[in-house]
């Protein structure tokens, strides 16, 4: 059920982000609401967060909950979104799970 939920999840995020992106570059778009930047960054958090958890093989609230308690989100993936979000999804999962082991081994 979670996996069912976090596939359609995730699908919902991608067609977020894609028609956030074509809001924003098309400033000419009228009757539509346009998309703050931070949206599309909460959008990406979201991402990371799924993907991570889809290579891992766990709930998407586990990894979520992991990374809040690291503080990832604030301190990591906010911060580094300009870079990050150039990354293909499996990179970001690697390198999400690389910073979640090397943060907890820190603790």
């Amino acid at each position: 059920m979670w996996q069912t939920f976090s596939l359609k999840l995730s699908t919902i995020l991608n067609d977020f982000c894609i028609f956030a992106l074509k809001s924003t570059e098309n400033k000419k778009m009228t009757g539509e609401r346009t998309i703050s930047h931070k949206q599309i960054v909460l959008a990406f958090v979201s991402t990371c967060i799924e993907a991570t958890a889809r290579t891992l093989g766990v709930s998407y609230f586990e990894v979520f909950k992991r990374m809040q308690r690291l503080g990832m989100i604030k301190n990591y993936i906010y911060p580094n979104y300009e870079t990050l979000h150039t990354e293909s999804r499996e990179n970001i999962a690697l390198d999400m799970i690389e910073c979640m082991k090397l943060w907890e081994d820190r603790k």
